[in-house]
């Protein structure tokens, strides 16, 4: 089987609902790299984000994780990932960020350590969402009219944090444990 074509602008046709996942900071660990995997070939998103500090093995990365995922999958690079890593993997994208739209809002993927946290993309106004990860401990809140969500770390989570990763269908965020998949946080954007 071979993944779905990567498509850069997304609309969303009456009735029909998209899922997206994102998850970020793996850090090498190959545990997580194998329940990401797992957890999108159940779950069967239409798009995957990795959200940058991948780490590991990139020929072990293609062939036991990204090969074995059969949706279209965008990565970001991180803070710790260099270019020569990053096109190595077999992804789309590969920049420091990736934009679409999705149901009317824009949508901006990124690894946090450039936008995130300490600022927005001036592309970015109300009602618009920015995902990211970088810091290791999920947050979803709104701030001056944009939707931030930190999707935490499935491979390195902080202090007092467990491994996570988020789902995005256009209505609801939620960010769940990678070992539980109890809800951590989510919002509706209702």
């Amino acid at each position: 089987m071979k993944r779905k074509e990567v498509c850069c602008i997304i609309n969303v046709m009456d009735g029909e609902k998209m899922l997206y996942m994102a998850v970020a900071d793996l850090h090498g660990n190959a545990s997580a790299y194998e329940k990401i995997r797992d957890k999108a070939k159940e779950l069967n998103p239409d798009k995957l984000f990795f959200l940058g500090d991948f780490g590991g093995e990139p020929a072990w990365i293609n062939n036991v994780v990204l090969d074995k995922i059969y949706c279209p999958i965008i990565g970001v690079q991180g803070n710790n990932d260099s270019l020569s890593f990053m096109e190595s993997l077999n992804l789309g994208n590969q920049g420091r960020f990736y934009t679409e739209e999705l149901g009317g809002r824009k949508l901006f993927f990124t690894h946090g350590h450039l936008y995130g946290r300490t600022g927005i993309p001036p592309v970015l106004g109300e009602g618009n969402i920015i995902f990211y990860g970088h810091y290791h401990f999920p947050e979803l809140y709104n701030k001056h009219g944009v939707w931030h969500v930190c999707v935490g770390s499935a491979g390195l989570p902080a202090i007092g944090a467990e491994a996570t990763y988020c789902l995005f269908d256009g209505e609801k965020i939620r960010i769940l444990s990678l070992d539980t998949d109890e809800t951590v946080v989510e919002r509706s954007l209702e």
